[in-house]
């Protein structure tokens, strides 16, 4: 079945060609075909994950296509693919997250353009969707000039955001242009978060707290609002207006909870479920608060992809997920395991590296860069047992891909993070 030409399924099989590109969002997806059917070739990329989608391929072939082929961007959780196919044997990607593995190498795109003979090129792509057309070429001069500010900035710390100012909010307003103009599109929530992205980049928080004021407050809007009010939170975060942002929260959820179930937004749902549970366990150490959230969604939506990410959570807070039963089990007599993992990732400037302690001992944390080198050793000292927590700013340090590790009793724990500036 199909909507548009340029994005066909079939029983498992997908031809991406001549279009945009597949775009993941809020979701998780297996693309499984170890037959070598599942092909992305000559789009504006191959597979894009945004926000906490989390994506496995296996056997698929890339080719051809003009940005990357494997992209994560807004918090995406991860890209995984096992023996796919590229044509030099190895992706171009963009973001973090991305784990291939027993790349495979192919010649040529001949083959994927005889197998793919039922979808049309990607002239006739674009006519069927002309709304597709303009998303993707917002998007393309947002990918080009972050491609030209990791370029001008290689090796550099801060990169001046001054510099770029112009061109960044040129971009946002074209995104705030097509959601105005397209808001039953569904590529306008990707637009809006594009937009509030770019204004968390440059730090202009009062900016993205205007737009988003406007945005909910208009009624030819409503389709978007939802995600307007939840990255709300956010600016409320940013200005350490905790208790605001918890009130928020329930406003969303209840507004949400009033509608009939076939109505509900239960992506926006959990994703807000998800954030007041990071700001009552990272912000204000209400740590049964916090479980109380990440439990709602594990037990209420288990086929969210918000799922996985708050089990993450709960394992940070001392709890165990039941492994048959959706159930969530404490133990006060177990003792916890030795865990860490931080929040936010990507991040820009600060991230928070929350760690558990089964029992009193010497901890050691520290940052690496990613040829080895030692940026900073952030705690060398005797802590108890039990949930922690410490901050990292990255404001003296380059963007790019960081590791940290944890020491404690012969045990060492490592971790990647993606500082973005």
């Amino acid at each position: 079945m199909y909507s548009c030409p340029n994005l066909f399924y079939s029983y498992g099989e997908i031809t991406v060609h001549g279009g945009v590109g597949f775009d993941a969002t809020l979701t998780s997806a297996n693309i499984s075909d170890l037959n070598g059917v599942t092909s992305f070739y000559d789009n504006g990329w191959g597979v894009w994950a945004k926000n906490s989608s989390s994506i496995s391929i296996t056997g698929a072939y890339f080719c051809s296509n003009d940005y990357a082929d494997l992209i994560t961007s807004a918090g995406a959780y991860y890209i995984h693919t096992l023996s796919c196919y590229f044509p030099n044997g190895n992706p171009r990607t963009s973001g973090s997250g991305i784990e291939p593995r027993d790349n495979r190498v192919f010649q040529g795109c001949s083959g994927l353009m005889k197998t793919a003979g039922n979808v049309p090129d990607g002239n006739t792509a674009q006519a069927c969707d002309p709304v597709l057309d303009k998303f993707r070429k917002i998007v393309t001069k947002y990918f080009d000039l972050a491609e030209k500010v990791r370029k001008d900035n290689s090796g550099k710390g801060n990169f001046d955001k001054g510099k770029y100012r112009n061109d960044y909010l040129s971009i946002a307003d074209n995104f705030k242009e097509f959601v105005e103009n397209h808001p039953e599109s569904l590529y306008s929530k990707t637009a809006l978060t594009l937009t509030v992205h770019i204004y968390r980049l440059l730090e202009d928080y009062e900016t993205m707290n205007k737009y988003l004021q406007e945005t909910i407050s208009d009624t030819k809007l409503a389709s978007v609002s939802g995600l307007a009010k939840r990255f709300m939170l956010d600016y409320y975060r940013s200005k350490n207006d905790f208790t605001t942002a918890i009130t928020a929260s329930d406003e969303i959820l209840k507004e949400q909870k009033q509608k009939r179930s076939a109505a509900e937004d239960t992506l926006l749902i959990c994703d807000v479920l998800f954030a007041k549970g990071l700001i009552y366990a990272h912000d204000l150490n209400k740590s049964n608060a916090a479980k109380d959230c990440f439990t709602s969604i594990i037990k209420e939506y288990p086929d969210n992809s918000m799922v996985s990410l708050a089990k993450k959570e709960l394992s940070l807070l001392g709890v165990k997920v039941g492994q048959k039963q959706k159930d969530i089990q404490t133990s006060k007599t177990d003792a916890p395991d030795f865990s860490v993992d931080n929040y936010p990732n990507p991040f820009n400037p600060s991230t928070t590296i929350s760690y558990t302690l089964p029992e009193e001992g010497r901890v050691q944390i520290k940052v690496f860069d990613m040829l080895g080198r030692e940026v900073v050793t952030l705690l060398d000292g005797i802590v108890s047992p039990g949930k922690h927590s410490i901050y990292w700013n990255g404001n003296n340090s380059a963007s790019g891909i960081y590791f940290y590790s944890i020491s404690f009793k012969g045990q060492t724990l490592n971790k990647k993070m993606l500082l973005m500036k």
